[in-house]
């Protein structure tokens, strides 16, 4: 015969009650902790993308006000305790954000310094002068002021290089040549210690000249070169036309025999040596074409119509390409 079972204290009837609804509620609880943490996790989806400037210095309290008031994230408290919890340093400067993400993603970036993609981009042409310069950057999206650029970039002819640039939104006329100078001073160190006999300077001027002067071939570049350098360092005027270019905007087949004779420090018909300062800002090519010119035995050289190059030794041979091609 078996035992009857003990009756259960009421203690006992109370617990077996009881566990199965808080099992019940936590599960329930963790099911919509669960679900609420998905969704503060996740940061909205929004189009088109947002830039949002996050200032130096600034707190994460104040970075993540910042971002919920953007729309880049849902909670502002969410973001602050996960940044805490994981000890996020956000760097300052413009972000960009485009698509939908989570809230750890965007405090990665801001700890990386990811920025994404908010770059202006700006290509400046080898030979642009300053002039050049400040119009291409007041149609950009910088929308640079003109006159400020080149009353900034004064004296600097020369030394503001050609290339293709990313700026950060906000960029300034100061900080942008501020950049072409350095990315000049950069990409010429070493020429500069290959210099020899010449100024820098020179070198420099003799480049502009030749970005105008000579086509984009780099053989025609040095032959050219090396006659100019050959008529200077023999005192015989150069008598290239791309200065008239610079200060009349006057190409070649504009100018005329007034232009030619009106005597100014840029006129080298007139007047022996290199102009005073470049006359533009010349790329690496005809920087190195300057510094290390085709020996030849020519004198002479002009286009045709097609910008073929042609020379001659002697000024008879030149005045007969004159008559042959132009």
């Amino acid at each position: 015969m078996e035992p009857l079972p003990l009756p259960l204290s009421p203690a006992h009837r109370f617990m077996r009650r009881v566990v199965p609804i808080v099992s019940a509620v936590i599960l329930v609880v963790a099911f919509f902790g669960a679900l609420m943490f998905s969704y503060l996790a996740k940061t909205p989806s929004f189009d088109p993308e947002i830039q949002v400037m996050i200032p130096e210095g600034a707190s994460l309290r104040a970075i993540s006000e910042i971002l919920k008031d953007a729309g880049v994230i849902r909670s502002a408290g969410f973001l602050r305790v996960q940044g805490r919890l994981i000890g996020t340093e956000a760097k300052a400067g413009v972000y960009a954000f485009s698509v939908s993400s989570t809230t750890g993603r965007v405090l990665s970036r801001l700890d990386a310094g990811d920025y994404g993609d908010v770059y202006v981009s700006v290509t400046i042409p080898e030979g642009s002068t300053n002039r050049q310069i400040a119009a291409i950057l007041a149609k950009s999206d910088l929308n640079l002021d003109e006159t400020t650029f080149l009353e900034l970039a004064e004296g600097k002819e020369g030394y503001l290089f050609p290339d293709t640039y990313r700026f950060l939104p906000g960029t300034d006329e100061e900080e942008v040549i501020e950049i072409l100078e350095e990315t000049f001073t950069n990409k010429t160190k070493e020429l500069v210690g290959s210099v020899g006999d010449r100024s820098w300077d020179d070198i420099v001027i003799m480049a502009s000249l030749l970005e105008k002067e000579s086509g984009r071939n780099p053989e025609e570049q040095r032959t050219i070169a090396g006659i100019l350098w050959k008529r200077l360092d023999r005192g015989i005027a150069l008598q290239v036309d791309a200065p008239f270019l610079y200060i009349f905007g006057k190409g070649s087949a504009d100018l005329t025999t007034t232009d030619l004779r009106a005597d100014g420090p840029y006129n080298t018909y007139t007047r022996l040596g290199l102009t005073p300062t470049p006359i533009g800002n010349p790329g690496i090519a005809t920087l190195e074409a300057a510094l290390k010119p085709t020996p030849s035995l020519y004198f002479f050289y002009l286009h045709d119509s097609s910008g073929n190059v042609h020379y001659g030794v002697t000024h008879d041979d030149h005045v007969r390409n004159k008559q042959r091609y132009l």
